[in-house]
């Protein structure tokens, strides 16, 4: 454990103190963790050489040599062509593919599957499906992996709390900028649950964003916040989403807007010391950024209208607003936040065997669920199932005293790792997760579990696989959760997105195919027939027709990048044959490529015969009929 990290060549013995590790988190991580740089280290009294990572070299040196990256010097010398912090390091172990202009490369078919799903099953398969029959992967807090270094005036639910984070908002950048940034990065490290941005997330399949936002009081500027405030205004990344969904006229993506995660907060308890006026204006810039392509709630309904009509009407980008009343003034282009049933578990994989038994729960009973939350509204209720973890207080404090105390002062008074092996037999006391990455990815291990279940036992999908059956069981509407990784995976391994600063771990970069699987689900219910609520269309909405050009009546601009951009099949355009056959063996395919995966590293907590092994055993037996 006491390594200089995941492909470091050992400790500094002389020398250059910072050519020897082989990558970014290792690198800028050497500081805190390479015992060898110094024993007597103790903040403030800083004696280890400060080491940056040039990702176009993939190169480790000190701050202070003068070393220039991409043609930009050292940020001490007023550049910017570094990573100095864990937070920024590139997506580990292989960047995020770029081309030669340096633009995103997205993973295949993910970038547009409902358009492929349109394509392959028709008018009369996914065509015809409403958005609340369809079930959708989503992010938690999704604007995470861009956030500043000043902590957010908003970031506390109680008046007393607030108090403190306002103080620390002063003292981190608000006015001041007293505390030191390596406090600040050791805090954005507690906050961050993606890595990939916005767009990236889009591309990788993700079709409901979690999209947490408040008015800064010193600034009066709206932010994206999760503890610390977004490095960007709230509208810029709303405009990067009005960008994506242009090039990608097929999609349609929910965006929930809340301050915390509350659905049915309003007032000054959803956006604390905010007035009227200064909500509504916000929601008018949503409405102008999204002109024509929010849900106009007059003409189309989430629970009714067909998802063709949902893309031919352009109507694809659906809102639910918390304190909807005051937010929107009850606008016809949003629906009310509280029409969302959200479940989620706070403690999570800190209480596993309980977690997993409640998801479970919740899971095969998700069929009836969905049917009595859908009522909500008229017809808008939306489930969501949360499988995030939040960072635990005694969890949080253990990694600050293992990052900045020298040895043994780390391990002095903490009982971090201690309680990790109470949580999760067999650890031994060893390991105190240092970022919030390393719980989200923990909880993802055992998370992937229910999931799996849910997928073979849902009435939809056991057919599909000839697996096992069950009753009630089904996906909710929508999946939110951490850790996203390319290709639409969910990682599940130990190694933090970014890498990690001091572990060699088994399975390290594992993944689970997450935003394949819920594809997956709903291609059997457009294929099937198995509508959740067919009863519920009307006349007019049940027979919706299509003209045979099925993008004819899109906006030309949209039209071309669609045909030029989109991994979809020319059927689209010219009506061609379509095959749910095909569709469905593609995504049994991609599913194949990484499916559920259990082992053994009690040190991380990876365990393959715990909570139980009634579904080790059931997921030993659907594997191998795979």
């Amino acid at each position: 454990l006491l390594s200089s990290g995941e492909g470091g060549r050992g400790s500094f013995r002389g020398g250059d103190p910072c050519g020897q590790y082989a990558t970014c988190a290792s690198c800028v991580g050497s500081k805190y963790y390479d015992r060898a740089f110094s024993p007597l280290y103790f903040w403030p009294f800083d004696s280890r050489p400060e080491c940056h990572w040039c990702a176009s070299t993939d190169k480790c040196s000190l701050s202070s040599s003068g070393e220039a990256c991409d043609g930009a010097l050292p940020k001490a010398a007023g550049g910017g062509g570094f990573v100095g912090s864990q937070y920024s390091c590139p997506l580990y172990p292989s960047p995020y593919p770029t081309d030669d202009a340096g633009e995103d490369v997205p993973p295949d078919f993910l970038p547009d599957w409902m358009g492929a799903l349109l394509d392959s099953t028709g008018d009369d398969g996914f065509g015809r499906m409403a958005l609340l029959d369809l079930s959708l992967p989503g992010t938690h807090d999704s604007m995470s992996y861009d956030l500043d270094e000043t902590i957010s005036e908003e970031a506390a639910d109680s008046e007393e709390a607030r108090k403190v984070v306002r103080w620390l908002h002063w003292m981190s950048g608000g006015t001041l900028r007293l505390m030191p940034g390596e406090i600040e990065e050791y805090l954005r490290l507690q906050a961050k649950t993606q890595h990939l941005s916005l767009s990236q997330q889009l591309d990788n399949g993700i079709r409901f964003l979690d999209f947490r936002i408040s008015l800064e009081l010193t600034t009066r500027v709206w932010h994206c916040l999760h503890f610390l405030q977004s490095a960007r205004p709230a509208v810029h990344y709303l405009r990067i989403l009005r960008n994506w969904l242009d090039e990608h006229p097929s999609e349609v993506v929910v965006l929930w807007m809340s301050r915390e995660g509350n659905v049915g907060a309003t007032g000054g308890r959803q956006y604390p010391g905010i007035s009227v006026d200064e909500k509504l204006n916000m929601w008018k810039e949503v409405e102008t950024i999204f002109d024509g392509v929010l849900l106009d709630t007059r003409i189309s309904s989430v629970g009714r209208t067909p998802i063709r009509a949902l893309v031919e009407r352009n109507h694809r980008l659906v809102v639910y607003a918390s304190d909807y009343d005051e937010f929107t003034n009850a606008s016809p282009y949003a629906l009310d936040g509280a029409f969302i049933d959200n479940f989620w578990r706070g403690n999570a994989v800190f209480e596993e065997p309980d977690t997993l038994a409640a998801q479970r729960e919740y899971l095969a009973t998700a069929a009836e669920r969905n049917a009595d939350v859908r009522e909500r509204g008229g017809g808008s209720g939306f489930t969501l199932m949360s499988m995030n973890t939040a960072g635990q207080g005694w969890q949080i404090k253990g990694a600050a005293q293992e990052r900045f105390l020298p040895w043994p002062l780390d391990r002095l008074f903490n009982n971090c790792a201690s309680r990790m092996g109470t949580s999760i037999p067999g650890g031994d006391g060893i390991w105190c997760p240092e970022t919030l990455l390393d719980v989200s990815q923990l909880s993802n291990y055992y998370g992937q579990i229910a999931m799996e279940e849910a997928y073979h036992k849902s009435e939809a999908c056991s057919d599909m696989d000839k697996t096992v059956s069950g009753t009630g069981w089904d996906l909710p509407n929508a999946f939110y959760l951490d850790a996203l990784d390319y290709n639409g995976l969910l990682r599940t391994g130990p190694t933090p997105l970014f890498g990690s600063a001091r572990h060699a771990m088994i399975n390290g970069t594992k993944a689970y195919a997450y935003v394949d699987t819920v594809i997956a689900h709903n291609v059997w219910v457009a294929c099937e027939g198995r509508l959740h609520s067919d009863s519920d269309y009307s006349n007019e909405e049940r027979h919706f027709t299509f003209p045979s050009n099925n993008i004819a009546s899109l906006p030309q601009m949209a039209k071309g990048r669609y045909l030029q951009n989109s991994s979809v099949s020319s059927n689209l355009d010219t009506g061609g044959a379509r095959s749910c056959e095909g569709i469905k063996e593609r995504v049994k395919r991609r599913r194949a490529n990484h499916s559920l995966s259990l082992w053994v590293d009690a040190t991380f907590g990876r365990r393959s015969d715990w909570p139980t092994q009634t579904e080790v055993r059931l997921f030993a037996q659907l594997q191998r009929k795979r």
